[in-house]
């Protein structure tokens, strides 16, 4: 199991690099709210099979513009452990 404190470094770099690609969407610093987060999903939606019913998922916020951000954390490709 994943522990937010020993990622948590890796998480902000992931997001304030150009990696990801969201620059174009997101132009300002990010800064973590520390934890994650599980959002309730509907384990299918229409013919598709998501096949859990929550995903782990981390908010980040906005420096400027205090927005809340949320991103799937396998979606950001960080290596377990």
């Amino acid at each position: 199991m994943v522990k937010f404190d020993e990622v948590r470094d890796q998480i902000l770099e992931k997001l304030n690099s150009d990696e990801l690609n969201i620059r174009q969407e997101i132009q300002e610093e990010l800064s973590l709210i520390d934890g994650f987060v599980n959002q309730p999903l509907a384990e299918v939606v229409g013919e598709i099979v998501i096949g859990a019913s929550v995903v782990p998922m981390i908010m980040a916020v906005g420096k400027k513009t205090r927005r809340i951000y949320f991103f799937s954390y396998n979606a950001l490709g960080i290596q377990d452990g």
